[in-house]
């Protein structure tokens, strides 16, 4: 077997029909409505509470395998980004797809300390709503020295920030001819 991914040796015709999205059907049979699984094609009876069940379970089992191979991929395609810029590009031969990374969070209660104990500042930095960084500005206080008062701001600030969480997002932008 080659090295690349199956994924990878597709054609675009391949790997659109492998992996289209499944079409749920209803279907009328002798002994009843039954759906009709997507995935493997059973025939599940829509007034059987247990069928139904049981088909919920597997469906729900293999959403959660699918979900935690996406987020894998994700994390590879993402790991593949150069910088820190929030949105990236990552290209391959026939595919292109555009990366965003999370943003970093803000603690709320360190963001108030800093609103109340330096008013005379926090215009500079701070917006209401939930408290917010004025990002641009934040760069600019971070590379700038000033008096006891505006470094005692800039840290409680500063302390605030907390690394982004979750995973990027990673969309398909286009084919690359």
């Amino acid at each position: 077997m080659s090295s690349e991914s199956t994924a990878a040796t597709l054609s675009d015709d391949e790997f659109s029909r492998l992996f289209a999205p499944p079409e749920t059907r209803e279907v009328e049979t002798d002994e009843g409505q039954r759906l009709q699984s997507p995935m493997d094609g059973q025939l599940i009876n829509v007034s059987n509470a247990d069928e139904l069940i049981d088909a919920y379970g597997y469906a729900k089992s293999v959403n959660e395998r699918i979900y935690t191979w996406m987020i894998q991929l994700r994390e590879k395609i993402s790991a593949l980004c150069e910088g820190d810029q929030k949105t990236q590009r990552v290209r391959g031969r026939r595919k292109q797809v555009k990366v965003t990374f999370p943003d970093s969070t803000w603690d709320q209660s360190k963001l108030k300390e800093a609103w109340h104990a330096y008013p005379h500042l926090r215009d500079q930095l701070l917006s209401l709503a939930t408290l917010r960084v004025k990002k641009r500005e934040y760069k600019k206080a971070i590379a700038t020295s000033g008096p006891a008062d505006f470094e005692g701001f800039k840290s409680i600030v500063e302390s605030a920030e907390r690394e982004p969480m979750g995973i990027p997002s990673v969309t398909v932008e286009q084919d690359v001819v």
